[in-house]
């Protein structure tokens, strides 16, 4: 099995808001923050908002938030101005308006909010109501960091991963991601971990990477999930265990990555880790195909295809060409599933030449090699199946009995003789297979 890493260091926002506890009840601890507010203490009225803002303790309320965060950035409470910023660059409880938010991140952190200093760098960086500019927003990220903002540090290692703004550097990305990382910020340890994984800037350390992109799954960083799952699949830095890929790879999919979802299916077709169950891999292959991944869609495809249902093979096919046109792979995958069904072979010789306008691959010239043998197109049975043996790496019995077969069609019966002997010696039960396709001789 083979899978495809997303590669991208999520951005997550994180603030803090004079770290508003919860250890009573809800309803206890929102009061306690009411009667802050009400004898003068402004970050009880900030916190008083942040229990409105999300319901706790109280009724839900936009607008009671925004009055509490307003009163408190009055104030001068940086927290307040820099949570009224994140309602105005959300549009949460007042019509969204990025200028407006500059503002509040402004106030915040010339106050000394050190979250507010990353959010102006993010503005900088997007384009949001400010000029995209990659220098200004590194400014703004180092700020947030040296004032002990995780994210600013690891959105300022990621400029200096990539050259944002700064010099690129590999040593001070590697730094900033451990000084997030340290932090207890999650992203960060997924970026620090791929910079040891890859041993960029940093001593390579594989196993530590794994044991950082572990941590930052646990923390919530779903990226790093998969990172874990792949290095347990293929014994990357430690030894190899499924059963702790299918943990990691599970985590992500329950938090809706459709590629894990596909991984996760995957393994349980093939008793990886888990055992073996085609109705656990269908559900998990379903999720990952109506998630948007394609490779899930072809998957199952592929284990319809292998139950006899060819309808139910085509729908996922089709749906894997609709989510990617451009993949020779999809094609070929029709293609296929019509030959061996036996019937639409007129659209499965258009899909096996639509793949091979995308690529010139070996195994879809045996696709079509077998579409010609059933369409009574022998001449060009064995183009396709000769062009398919001197373009692999090594004979494969299936285009050796398929030009074979060809042959003796067309008497050329002691080469006809001699690839089918070199088929069956490389695998015993290849005429049996080709008699399931209408192929006899």
């Amino acid at each position: 099995m083979s899978f495809k890493p997303v590669v991208a260091v999520s951005s997550l926002i994180l603030f803090l808001l004079g770290n508003p506890a919860f250890a009573q009840s809800d309803e206890e601890q929102a009061e306690e923050y009411r009667a802050a507010c009400n004898e003068g203490n402004i970050g009880g009225c900030t916190n008083l908002g942040w229990a409105y803002e999300h319901g706790r303790g109280v009724t839900q309320s936009n607008s009671e938030a925004l009055r509490y965060y307003r009163h408190s950035c009055d104030a001068g409470n940086p927290v307040g101005c820099t949570n009224l910023g994140l309602a105005y660059g959300r549009g949460r409880g007042v019509p969204q308006d990025n200028s407006e938010a500059i503002r509040f991140f402004h106030l915040g952190c010339d106050w000394g909010e050190a979250a507010a200093c990353t959010y102006i760098g993010s503005m900088y960086h997007m384009g949001r109501g400010l000029p995209q500019d990659a220098s200004e927003a590194a400014f703004y990220f180092r700020q947030g960091c040296n004032r002990g903002h995780a994210d600013g540090c690891t959105r300022l290692g990621i400029a200096f991963t990539m050259g944002l703004g700064v010099e690129q550097n590999d040593g001070d990305a590697a730094r900033y991601f451990r000084q997030s990382c340290d932090g207890g910020y999650a992203p960060g340890c997924t970026g620090l971990g791929t910079m040891l994984e890859e041993g960029r800037g940093i001593e390579q350390d594989i196993a530590e990477a794994t044991r950082l992109f572990g941590l930052a799954c646990e923390r919530g960083h779903v990226p790093a999930c998969r990172y874990a799952g792949l290095n347990y699949h293929e014994g990357n830095g430690v030894a190899e265990n499924d059963t702790e890929a299918v943990r990691y790879f599970a985590i992500a999919c329950s938090a809706g990555e459709a590629d894990d979802c596909t991984n996760l299916g995957t393994f349980h077709r093939y008793g990886r880790g888990v055992p073996q169950s085609n109705t656990e891999a269908v559900r998990y292959l379903r999720m990952g195909c109506e998630g948007g991944n394609v490779v899930g869609c072809r998957r199952l495809g592929d284990l319809y295809q292998d139950q006899g249902d060819h309808a139910e093979a085509l729908t996922y096919f089709d749906e894997a060409i609709r989510l990617d046109p451009q993949s020779a792979a999809n094609y070929n995958s029709r293609c296929w599933a019509r030959a061996v069904w036996g019937q639409e072979l007129d659209q499965a010789l258009e899909d096996c030449n639509a793949s091979l306008e995308i690529e010139r691959r070996t195994n879809t010239l045996d696709s079509r090699g077998l579409v010609n043998l059933l369409l009574g197109k022998d001449q060009a049975a064995f183009a396709d199946y000769d062009e398919a043996i001197r373009l692999a790496d090594n004979d494969t019995a299936s285009s050796l009995y398929g030009r074979g077969m060809a042959r003796r069609r067309l008497s050329e019966n002691a080469a006809a003789e001699a690839d089918i002997r070199a088929a069956l010696d490389l695998n015993a039960d290849i005429a049996e297979r080709y008699a399931g396709y209408g192929i006899t001789p």
